[in-house]
């Protein structure tokens, strides 16, 4: 995958892989006794998830552009109350 590759079709290279990738690769760590290992496989696979998730979403918000002033707004709103809940307020 290289690193200019668009978003959608990082997106679709990854349907391609198991749903079960990370703990399978996890679970062949722990076979071989590293713990540390199999951690770390199924944090990468909690990211992917988390990064997957990202993208759908990314992909709606470009869909909802060709819509509007309305649906510029309520996806300016949405940045913004996003923005918010990545970095809350200090009090």
């Amino acid at each position: 995958m290289s690193k200019t590759a668009s978003v959608s079709s990082r997106h679709n290279i990854m349907k391609e892989f198991p749903s079960t990738l990370a703990v399978d690769a996890a679970s062949c760590a722990l076979r071989s006794g590293d713990v540390y290992r199999a951690v770390e496989l199924l944090e990468q696979g909690r990211i992917i998830i988390i990064w997957t998730q990202m993208t759908r979403l990314r992909t709606l918000l470009d869909s909802l552009q060709t819509r509007g002033d309305h649906a510029m707004a309520l996806i300016k709103r949405f940045i913004d109350l996003s923005s918010l809940l990545d970095n809350p307020p200090k009090l």
